[in-house]
């Protein structure tokens, strides 16, 4: 098992990410959002931060998360590296919206794994 008192606070940090995105959005539809720029900077960085914090998770956790779980993350993350890259609407609407609360569900089902009271 991997290294519980290490993975544990990492995965909280990516919840309390994932989280602050979703309720940020919640309630709001996509023209509401689209084109908002400290909206779509917010989240350009949260892919950011969960890029970092999932790099920083104990190897041997990863076979523990569905090949893609963090996939749509880390490659925007790989894309804003290049400072002349923003996010598309689009994209930042199927992260909001699809991605990061399917992330979620998976890194819940790994805390509860954990035994880990959410």
């Amino acid at each position: 098992m991997p290294n519980r008192d290490h993975a544990i606070p990492q995965l909280q940090a990516i919840l309390v990410l994932i989280d602050g995105v979703l309720n940020a959005a919640r309630g709001k539809a996509y023209d509401a959002v689209r084109g908002n720029f400290l909206f779509e900077r917010a989240v350009e960085r949260v892919v950011e931060l969960i890029d970092e914090a999932a790099g920083a998770l104990p190897a041997d956790l990863e076979g523990r998360f569905p090949a893609a779980a963090f996939a749509p993350v880390t490659t925007l993350a790989q894309r804003l590296l290049d400072n002349d890259y923003r996010i598309q609407h689009e994209e930042m609407w199927r992260l909001v919206t699809k991605e990061l609360p399917a992330l979620k569900a998976v890194l819940l089902s790994v805390l509860t794994d954990y035994d880990y009271v959410i």
